[in-house]
């Protein structure tokens, strides 16, 4: 399952937009497509939001092709991470200094994302940052993905979640500044900035609550997750509802829980990893509430699963 629904269709955009930059003229149409209908008001026209990461040019002519071939293998389905991986590192080492960086790896971080990748979409998102320290999509994306990719075992667990939260933070901020009519190439439409600030604020309270839970705040975790399904799409509101409800089960809210597993069901319909993760929560909470036939001793913690 995907860090953030939401995301995926902000980074469509920029993605595309990053591929028909650097791609010649005649193979622009060879971009991602990504449905004007689940991405934005079905009146306005797709754009995507401020800060996006500049063109592959690069300096000179052995960097712009090595950027467009590598962009191009990132693009395509059939690539092996492996060899992908192997030859990020290889552009990196022949273009240290390539204006081209950015945008590799801006397209490095959604490749990884893609395949499910986690650590290795962190490496490439911060590493994006350290180029552009406002880059929006980056920043909201690395908020959602952290608290997911942190296990309890790791050394810099509490580090790297404050780092998410600070992320959070600041894509909020630059959501309020940046995102707003006018603003893009081609330029937003005050729908469009309406949709694309509201999809930010409902990944950054998403991101909250995932991070609340992680440190083991039930009850922080269910007011944030319940910013977040008032603000997102169905698909995120349905993970939100999910997470929701393993909190209310740790907070004994056995009712409350059921409930959102229920509309997590409902507004997950399609999301078969989610319908699973819920049909199994809701039988633990059911064995919890008929303890003379529970396995689950009285008060066990409810491990949030990780996807």
């Amino acid at each position: 399952m995907k860090p953030y629904p939401a995301l995926a269709i902000l980074a469509a955009f920029t993605l595309a937009a990053v591929m028909a930059a650097q791609a010649p003229a005649t193979a622009a149409s060879t971009a991602p497509a990504t449905s004007q209908a689940n991405a934005s008001p079905s009146t306005t026209t797709s754009t995507a939001p401020a800060n996006n990461p500049p063109s592959l040019a690069g300096p000179t002519p052995p960097d712009l092709a090595a950027a467009r071939n590598l962009a191009q293998e990132m693009n395509n389905p059939k690539s092996a991470a492996a060899q992908v991986l192997r030859d990020i590192q290889t552009f990196e080492k022949q273009y240290p200094a390539s204006k081209s960086r950015l945008g590799i790896d801006y397209l490095a971080m959604q490749y990884f994302r893609e395949r499910g990748m986690m650590q290795q979409e962190i490496a490439y998102g911060q590493q994006a940052l350290k180029a552009q320290p406002h880059f929006l999509l980056v920043l909201i994306q690395l908020a959602t993905v952290i608290p997911v990719a942190v296990r309890p075992t790791d050394l810099n667990r509490d580090q790297m979640l404050n780092q998410a939260q600070t992320y959070a933070q600041q894509a909020l901020a630059l959501a309020h500044t940046e995102i707003k009519p006018g603003a893009g190439n081609p330029p937003m439409t005050a729908a469009q900035a309406a949709f694309w600030k509201k999809a930010i604020h409902a990944a950054a309270e998403s991101a909250y609550g995932r991070i609340a839970s992680d440190r083991g705040q039930a009850a922080l975790a269910v007011t944030d997750f319940q910013k977040a399904v008032a603000l997102d799409s169905p698909a995120g509101a349905a993970q939100d509802y999910f997470r929701m409800g393993v909190q209310q089960e740790n907070l004994h809210q056995y009712p409350d829980a059921l409930n959102s597993l229920h509309m997590a069901a409902s507004m997950g319909a399609n999301n078969a990893t989610l319908q699973t993760l819920v049909q199994a929560e809701i039988k633990r909470i059911q064995r919890k509430q008929t303890p003379a036939t529970s396995t689950t001793p009285p008060g066990a913690p409810t491990l949030t699963p990780h996807f």
